[in-house]
């Protein structure tokens, strides 16, 4: 389950939109975006259930040049956290754990902190 209050508690946000939150029979499927006061944006998509989950949440500055994005599309399977993955701003694929939205507001309020 999503957990808002991490936004509405958080010195960084400017605001967000929930574009779709939908409770499914074992699950949910939610779409976010979140304004940084910085002017950089998270756009959030996950679907998850018990027995599947698929997400993407991809920050990006004001100009839409992509600052990171953590999402499991299974596209890179040589990676030993497949499907799990990172995309770098400089363009680069990294391993990473199953990312969870409290953990991606974590590290982007730890980023913006800096």
């Amino acid at each position: 389950m999503v957990n808002l209050s991490l936004l509405d508690q958080n010195p960084f946000v400017e605001r967000y939109d929930i574009a779709e939150f939908r409770p499914l029979e074992n699950g949910i499927y939610y779409r976010c975006e979140v304004v940084w006061k910085d002017g950089s944006r998270l756009f959030t998509r996950e679907y998850s259930t018990d027995t599947k989950r698929v997400y993407s949440f991809h920050w990006q500055e004001n100009n839409d040049r992509l600052l990171l994005r953590w999402d499991n599309a299974p596209h890179f399977p040589l990676l030993s956290t497949f499907p799990h993955h990172r995309h770098n701003a400089d363009g680069t694929v990294s391993e990473h754990p199953p990312a969870r939205f409290e953990e991606v507001i974590k590290e982007i309020t730890q980023s913006l902190s800096e």
